[in-house]
């Protein structure tokens, strides 16, 4: 059996070009997990599709007629394509205790939906989690220690299921200003060594030798991918 690769964080700043990375890869299988609801998932989608749209079209603003029209068109072949995939089982956790849950209990997963027509050459099965890092945001858990548990169950789980394991936190273009500087560069971001007895974001006195910053928490476990950041350009 071949041994499986190094758990992965790909750096992809939005939704739709994970997507896109997720469904024109070569797994033969893929369980992607998503860290939100259906709806806000789809919110999610059709704003990175939009700014996408407006990037490809090098326009600041498209017109107001141009937007929605090839906005929906790309949404309607993204979600046609994720509900007709033959390889792709999607799953939402949109609260951190409902991912923990899920993760926990992998080893009573449905079985990889298996295309006779990948071949050999396909490559091993891939667990995939979109913004898990975020769930834990506006809990108690938003410190090393939550967010340690969180991403060893992850590991435990693509273990359990002998499957690739990737993750990505994906910029949220809705965030609001308390929300903002975690969704541009969340694996920088330093949080308490221990979980709080309060959810609350405000200011409180921590010294520099009581945080540590999340892309070190990671690093235990994770390799960084900065290729699709690099290709993208400054």
């Amino acid at each position: 059996m071949n041994s499986l690769p190094t758990p992965t964080i790909k750096s992809f700043d939005l939704v739709a070009d994970f997507l896109e990375h997720i469904l024109h890869g070569s797994a033969s299988s893929t369980t992607l997990i998503v860290c939100w609801t259906r709806e806000k998932f789809i919110q999610k989608l059709i704003s990175s599709i939009q700014l996408q749209s407006r990037q490809t079209e090098g326009e600041e603003h498209p017109t107001s007629e141009e937007a929605p029209i090839l906005s929906s068109t790309l949404l309607s072949n993204t979600i046609d394509i994720l509900d007709k995939s033959r390889r792709v089982t999607l799953s939402f956790c949109p609260s951190l205790e409902h991912l923990r849950a899920y993760l926990g209990t992998s080893n009573k997963w449905p079985g990889p939906r298996l295309n006779p027509e990948n071949g050999p050459a396909a490559e091993q099965p891939l667990l995939a989690i979109l913004s898990p890092i975020a769930l834990h945001f506006h809990t108690s858990q938003f410190s090393a220690q939550g967010i340690s548990r969180t991403l060893a169950l992850a590991v435990e789980a693509a273990s359990r299921k002998s499957t690739r394991l990737v993750l990505c936190e994906c910029q949220d273009l809705n965030a609001g200003e308390e929300e903002h500087a975690f969704s541009n560069n969340p694996w920088d971001m330093a949080v308490p060594l221990l979980n709080s007895s309060t959810t609350s974001r405000q200011p409180v006195e921590i010294s520099a030798a009581q945080t540590v910053q999340i892309r070190r928490i990671a690093k235990k476990w994770f390799h960084f991918d900065q290729t699709e950041r690099e290709a993208a350009g400054p």
